[in-house]
């Protein structure tokens, strides 16, 4: 089985708690306890680039409106500090060779890369995110985690009975709809409960926002976000094979315990 883990999340999410763990500390408490639920025989970590290829094409892109304040400052930083050396150095020392990352992608293209590998393959796979967009990735061996909500593992069954729609068509919700954590904007008004709808046939056609939808379909806006948010970046998708963690446990103990 493939765990495939959104890195940034994860440290975010240690950075932002009021755990007084540093952020490495709390990235390998959750790597422990997700390799003890899953058992997985291959690990493979996703990272995100600083310059991304979708901030080149939409320069709003994850672009917030108004400064950050100090606190939220300080955070990213201690996140991305954190990053660095937790891909540059601890990982690589502890012997993991799944370390994903390159100019222009974000984590979600490397998870949607290697989701497509594990379908084509049939091989059992794990995504570890808070990040609905990876929704669209969901397959028969695909399934999706947040540690956030411990007890729901996210399957494609699941996400068909949640909104009655393929995952395949979970890219024109978010185009639709928008995205506000990327500053993605959408037609005004329509979000993305409204944006099923009306893929679900369940919005009254000739409504208000009916209307607003099948206007915003036709609009170079619409295509622009169709594009900012399917997985993975167009022009990016190469099969990745992840390579067996033989020593995931073993290893990865003895480095929690050195660290603490």
């Amino acid at each position: 089985m493939w765990l495939v883990l959104d890195c940034p999340f994860l440290c975010y999410r240690v950075a932002r708690s009021r755990n007084p763990l540093t952020v490495e500390e709390g990235f390998f408490n959750t790597l422990s306890m997700l390799c003890e639920r899953f058992q997985p025989d291959r690990l493979v970590f996703c990272w995100d680039h600083r310059h991304l290829w979708r901030r080149e094409y939409f320069k709003g892109y994850k672009r917030r409106a108004e400064a950050e304040n100090p606190e939220a400052e300080q955070i990213r930083q201690r996140a991305w500090d954190a990053m660095e050396a937790l891909r540059t150095v601890h990982l690589k020392s502890i012997g993991f060779q799944n370390i994903f990352y390159g100019r222009g992608l974000e984590s979600d293209d490397w998870m949607a890369r290697v989701a497509r590998t594990a379908q084509e393959a049939r091989e059992e796979m794990v995504i570890v995110t808070s990040d609905s967009d990876l929704y669209q990735v969901l397959g028969s061996c695909v399934s999706i985690y947040n540690p956030n909500q411990p007890d729901l593992l996210v399957t494609a069954k699941v996400f068909k009975e949640r909104y009655g729609i393929s995952p395949r068509q979970w890219p024109m919700v978010k185009a639709i709809g928008g995205c506000a954590s990327d500053n993605v904007p959408g037609p005004g008004g329509v979000a993305e409960k409204t944006a099923v709808r009306f893929l679900t046939g369940e919005l009254p056609a000739g409504s208000a926002k009916d209307l607003v939808i099948r206007k915003f379909l036709l609009s170079p806006e619409y295509q622009r976000n169709l594009w900012l948010v399917k997985l993975p970046w167009e022009g990016s998708w190469m099969k990745l094979v992840p390579k067996e963690d033989k020593l995931v446990r073993s290893e990865l103990k003895r480095w929690h315990l050195r660290i603490r």
